[in-house]
């Protein structure tokens, strides 16, 4: 380990992979303590990648929820905008059950990161998960209805006009198999 200090420069290559291995082979050795004041000085040196304070909050689980929920409070104040620790994150709350703060938090990183479809589609399946089909049906609905706006407001030149007609399709696509599988009614053959 060559960098014992914070950088805003990246690690290269071989001192994540040193990291890494060094987090598993304590994790392997199980002894929480010296586990945890590794996470801490790895925290320091690698507080811009995502990947670290999901290994760490992970590490911590269900068994230290309150630990767990500061890790992943302070990776998401060092990368705000970080989809992988917020969704990381909302599973968390979720296993435990934590339903009202799962929703703040999916509806924290769309505002922060709007217009994402991996956030929107966790959302959606987060809320199908949990039986909430009205407010899936809204969901699919606010979503065709912001990619159609933006399809029209694109220029009939523009590159994004693909995009945006692909993502329309996408979410019509999921919508009507929603709609197909959730809504239509079962008869008896």
């Amino acid at each position: 380990i060559k960098r014992p200090y914070f950088h805003v420069q990246p690690l290269e290559e071989s001192q994540l992979q040193t990291w890494r291995s060094y987090l598993d082979f304590e994790i392997s050795r199980k002894y929480k303590d010296r586990i945890v004041f590794l996470f801490e000085r790895c925290m320091i040196v690698c507080a811009l990648y995502e990947e670290m304070w999901i290994k760490y909050a992970k590490f911590l689980g269900a068994e230290h929820c309150q630990e767990a929920r500061a890790v992943f409070q302070r990776g998401a104040c060092y990368i705000p905008k970080s989809v992988p620790i917020h969704l990381e994150w909302s599973l968390f709350e979720e296993n435990l059950n934590q339903l009202d703060r799962t929703r703040e938090l999916l509806q924290s990183i769309e505002q922060k990161v709007p217009g994402l479809i991996e956030v929107k589609s966790h959302y959606v399946a987060f809320e199908l998960r949990h039986g909430n089909k009205d407010r899936v049906d809204e969901m699919y609905k606010e979503v065709l209805q912001q990619a159609l706006k933006q399809f029209q407001k694109s220029s009939s030149q523009s590159e994004n006009r693909k995009l945006l007609h692909d993502m329309y399709n996408y979410w019509a696509a999921k919508y009507a198999f929603f709609l197909s599988r959730e809504r239509t009614p079962t008869f008896n053959a």
